[in-house]
């Protein structure tokens, strides 16, 4: 059988396609003949020898198709094959061009990478060339290498700057050993100076009596004096009267003032650069109403910060009881509200100190000094409707954070909002009411007011006194046999 296939298959490259096409076709017509005369000689009826003789021909030219067939489909396969073998031929030679320009893009790439390099040294700024050749000694600049060769002198040229570089590393050095130093020395006198420092109050403090009698003003009241200026008005008409007060009457009574004067010094400066900027064109207000309508949470933060905002320098008063209790007072100013407010702190025995009474609570103890006066409202009636053009109309919320305005601070300050009021329509379009501060309305009710408090916070040493005497009392007679008894009756008499 493999010499059959083999001549077959040389038969199929020797013979010529088209003739074979041709005799294929030739075939054909001869079988298609054929078939025909074996149909007319079988409707005839002649003899089977004729019939038998026609299907011998017929299939000796089926042979032949079949022949011509196989031939054809060895020539269909050599050339198939032939086909598959070109194609190998021409997907390798595109694999490798494929692979030849990934080389030359991956090469076009790091050449690339290559041209654009960008050393450190270009990020060092070094001195010129002709500095360089003017101040590096000869075996770092070696003119007769680098003039000519721009590497060589680059490299020289960083040579050179490190060697500059060292020598700055030095100097830091020393210099930082220097400030170590200096340091470790500044350190020692101020650990003197804080040391000298409580000798020098209690000097001060021993010497204080003495300038007392000879009538020489102690360094107190000058820092006193020195801030007094600084002062708002109000609460520089309250500081004076208040001072005269002592003066005149001999009080035990403290007057200071408190604060910063920086702050007041830069707020004072921000104030009069506002009013400067007050009479600016038309123009500029109208770009300020636009920011301001862009940023309208942080504006509206901003205007309720400001409108709490107290004065950075405060006027305090120290009341003393009779048992030695101090309570001290201190004034502030509200700059945009224009009222004072006042907070309290109390120093008492600590026997006194029971957290189950509040006849000495801070926020009860000066309400209704005076009739209808508890500080829980503002004084000045503008101010309703500048707190109502911000969202804050509970006045009370704020008053555990800006103190008290009790109508008689405004009176101490010299602030009578009475005469400065008007009807409720002159409040809503109008700017915010400023009582103008008189010396006189302080004056006249200065020792009312301070009579008051002595009063009102005598009285209420004494009730929390009993208070503590009747507690100890009770107690006394709950340890007796009999005393759930007369512990009763106490309690039936209260």
């Amino acid at each position: 059988m493999p010499d059959v296939w083999a001549m077959e298959e040389e038969e199929a490259a020797n013979r010529d396609a088209a003739k074979d096409q041709q005799l294929f076709k030739q075939t054909c017509g001869n079988i298609r003949r054929i078939m025909k005369e074996i149909l007319d000689l079988k409707k005839q009826k002649n003899s089977a020898a004729e019939i038998s003789e026609k299907r011998v021909q017929a299939l000796l030219l089926f042979l032949t198709m079949k022949k011509l067939n196989r031939l054809e489909k060895i020539r269909n396969r050599k050339v198939r094959d032939a086909t598959n073998e070109a194609k190998q031929k021409v997907d390798s030679h595109h694999l490798q061009l494929q692979n030849l320009l990934y080389e030359v893009t991956h090469l076009t790439k790091e050449v690339n990478k290559c041209l654009e390099f960008k050393s450190k040294d270009e990020e060092i700024e070094l001195v010129s060339i002709e500095e360089f050749y003017k101040e590096a000694p000869e075996e770092i600049s070696r003119p007769d290498r680098t003039v000519n060769d721009a590497h060589q002198q680059t490299l020289a040229r960083l040579d050179w700057e490190l060697e500059q570089r060292k020598r700055l590393a030095a100097k830091c050095c020393e210099a930082e050993k220097r400030k170590e130093e200096m340091l470790k020395d500044i350190q020692k006198q101020k650990e003197y100076l804080d040391a000298l420092a409580p000798c020098l109050i209690a000097i001060l403090q021993v010497a204080t009596p003495v300038q007392d009698q000879l009538g020489v003003q102690s360094e107190m009241k000058r820092l006193q004096n020195r801030m007094a200026p600084y002062l708002p008005t109000p609460l520089f008409v309250l500081f004076v009267q208040s001072t005269a007060y002592v003066e005149a009457w001999n009080e035990k009574m403290e007057v200071s003032i408190e604060g910063d004067i920086d702050e007041a010094t830069s707020l004072k400066d921000a104030v009069e650069e506002q009013d400067e900027d007050s009479g600016d064109s038309d123009q500029e207000e109208l770009v300020g109403v636009k920011r301001y309508r862009r940023s309208t949470i942080d504006k509206l933060t901003e205007a309720r910060r400001k409108i709490l905002q107290k004065h950075p320098i405060c006027a305090s008063i120290v009341v003393n009881a009779k048992d030695g209790s101090k309570l001290k007072l201190r004034f502030y100013y509200l700059i945009a509200l224009h009222i004072i407010t006042v907070t309290t702190e109390l120093t008492v025995e600590s026997e006194m100190q029971t957290p189950s009474r509040d006849v000495l609570s801070l926020s009860m103890l000066l309400d209704h000094l005076f009739p209808d006066d508890d500080g829980r409202t503002t004084p000045n009636k503008a101010n309703y409707y500048q707190l109502k053009r911000l969202g804050m109309d509970d006045f009370e919320a704020y008053v555990a954070e800006i103190g008290r305005p009790y109508v008689w601070a405004q009176r101490l300050g010299g602030l009578d909002f009475v005469q400065s009021q008007g009807t409720k329509e002159s409040f809503s379009n109008a700017a915010p009411s400023k009582a103008k501060s008189s010396s006189d309305i302080s004056c006249s009710h200065m020792e009312i007011v301070i009579g008051a408090i002595k009063e009102r916070l005598n009285a209420r040493i004494s009730l929390q006194k009993l208070l503590v005497d009747l507690g100890r009392l009770l107690f006394a007679l709950d340890s007796t046999p009999a005393g759930g008894f007369f512990s009763s009756m106490f309690c039936i008499a209260l």
